[in-house]
């Protein structure tokens, strides 16, 4: 125990805090000289010698401790910035010349490059972890503790062995994403005369890059990840891991960017070249973890694609959620199969244009998952496979449509109990929007009553998906509310509400052109015909 103290303490006094330290022990040892020449064998004398020196070494660890914290506070990252830390190298010399060559390389990388100011890069002398008698994994932890620390998000450090080699090795403090490691060993670098490889400061620089993606996306800002993420690429090679990471990425931001868009197809071209780039090589390196969760979100793109077949596109999609199901078991990962399952049953439902007992095949999906993915144990997958539920019954072919109006309203109604309109607005809205259709085509038990509370249902909606964010699906609600209008106006006979449902299907128009939206575009004109006559 006493040994490890020592150690410790040895460690500690280093570089500027052993001077520091030697030059309190000398004024220590002048003061003990001087009181000790004056005075001899006197304990009153001896009180005060021991007293000077306790109080000197006190300065010293005082003055150590200031410049300490005045050090932590120049190293510490300030808030919102993307601190790279780099830690003492061991084998380095007393200079720390390659750890600065480090810091200098790096600065003068971003320096090239636009908009980089929330990069940072500081150093921090004597902090070089033990990989030598730690092991690679416990030195790993030191490094992220110190990350922690001083608010870093990388470390590099190293072993500098001879004069030219160099054992890099890289600690992200805080992982963004499942598919990026938190630790990384750079093959041994030769270096000469502090002339760094071109791997020892690109793969940094693109491993930040990838985290300031990630924190875009966990705001929900995919353009700006978008952009981190293909600068991010700009240091890859073809083959390294961090390639098929980044078009995964891309991919999946993407796929996020043409949620309700007017270019949602081009979007969705883009993702499904990209995510098929990183399934394939996720393969190949044999990630199946990686590969499958490519599958689930190929899945979603081929569900929304247009071109081409509609019905070979919903095949893939298919096809892509059968081979995660390979990965993904009920009683493995839960969550995720249910996940699956979610997106299998949107597959069959778009299918109803072409069967509609798909509808059908959907439900059956949708209770079986529901018996393992509960309200309690993942609300968010149970309140989407509810949400599937109540668009299978409104399909579903049925002798009791009003019987399946009131099943799909329960189940929109459960879905509510999780998606609120503070926390998940856009899922809210759909679901609101998927209430109201149920309400329009319920007859009982008052059925003037079921449409006015299907128009506020659209109302509601829209205030989640208006124009500006979620262009289509805006017009898709403003079609929805023609539809209840419409018939309000059928059925009372006042022709205020179709001037209502005239004026809701003129804005779906605006949206959905006969150009961009020919399907779209043709039921809208049919609905607008049939209220004309």
């Amino acid at each position: 125990m006493l040994e490890k103290l020592a150690d410790r303490i040895l460690q500690a006094l280093n570089g500027a805090n052993l001077l520091i330290a030697l030059l309190t022990f000398a004024i220590a040892a002048a003061f003990w000289y001087i009181i000790g020449a004056k005075t001899k064998r006197d304990r009153r004398k001896l009180f005060i010698q021991i007293s000077v020196a306790l109080a000197c070494l006190l300065f010293g660890a005082f003055v150590i401790y200031i410049r300490y914290a005045v050090s932590v506070r120049s190293v510490t990252f300030p808030e919102g910035s993307i601190g790279i830390l780099v830690l003492g190298i061991t084998g380095d010399n007393n200079s720390h010349d390659l750890q600065h060559a480090l810091v200098a390389s790096l600065n003068n990388q971003l320096a090239n490059e636009s908009e980089t100011n929330r990069i940072i890069v500081h150093a921090l002398e004597n902090s070089e972890p033990d990989e030598a008698n730690q092991g690679l994994s416990l030195a790993h932890y030191h490094a992220r503790r110190l990350g922690e620390e001083f608010h870093a998000r990388l470390v590099l450090w190293g072993v500098q062995a001879g004069a030219n080699r160099f054992y890099p090795r890289l600690t992200v403090v805080k992982t963004p994403s499942v598919v990026l490691p938190k630790e990384h060993t750079l093959a041994v670098q030769n270096i000469s005369e502090l002339s760094l490889p071109t791997e020892l400061v690109r793969k940094p620089v693109c491993l930040t890059h990838i985290i300031l993606g990630n924190l875009s996306c966990q705001r929900h800002e995919y353009l700006e990840a978008l952009r981190e993420f293909e600068q991010a690429a700009q240091y890859t090679t073809p083959a390294s891991y961090e390639t098929r990471v980044l078009r995964y990425f891309i991919g999946k931001c993407h796929l996020e960017l043409a949620d309700g868009q007017l270019d949602e197809q081009q979007h969705l071209s883009t993702a499904i070249e990209s995510l098929n780039f990183a399934a394939k090589e996720f393969k190949d390196s044999n990630e199946r973890t990686n590969w499958a969760k490519t599958q689930i979100d190929l899945s979603t793109a081929y569900i929304n694609f247009r071109s081409g077949t509609r019905a070979e596109n919903l095949r893939l999609a298919v096809s892509a959620l059968e081979a995660a199901l390979e990965v993904f078991s009920r009683d493995g990962d839960t969550e995720t199969w249910g996940i699956v399952q979610c997106n299998l049953s949107a597959a069959y439902l778009n299918m109803t244009g072409i069967d509609t007992t798909n509808a059908l095949t959907a439900s059956r999906l949708i209770q079986t998952a529901l018996q393992a993915c509960t309200e309690k144990s993942f609300p968010q997958v149970w309140a989407t496979l509810q949400h599937n539920l109540g668009v299978a019954y409104i399909l579903a072919p049925t002798t009791s449509p009003d019987d399946n109006c009131k099943k799909a309203i329960d189940c929109e109604c459960l879905a509510l109990k999780v998606f609120t309109e503070h926390e998940f607005p856009s899922p809210w809205a759909s679901v609101k929007a998927n209430l109201g259709v149920a309400l329009t085509h319920k007859e009982s038990p008052n059925r003037i009553q079921n449409l006015r509370q299907a128009v506020s249902e659209f109302e509601c909606a829209l205030r989640c998906h208006p124009r500006d964010k979620f262009p289509t699906y805006w017009a898709d609600i403003q079609h929805n509310l023609g539809n209840a209008y419409a018939r309000l106006a059928s059925a009372l006979r006042q022709p205020e509400y179709l001037k209502e449902a005239i004026t809701a299907y003129q804005k779906a128009l605006e949206v959905f052109t006969q150009k961009d939206f020919p399907e779209e575009w043709a039921m809208v004109q049919q609905s607008l015909k049939e209220t004309n006559h």
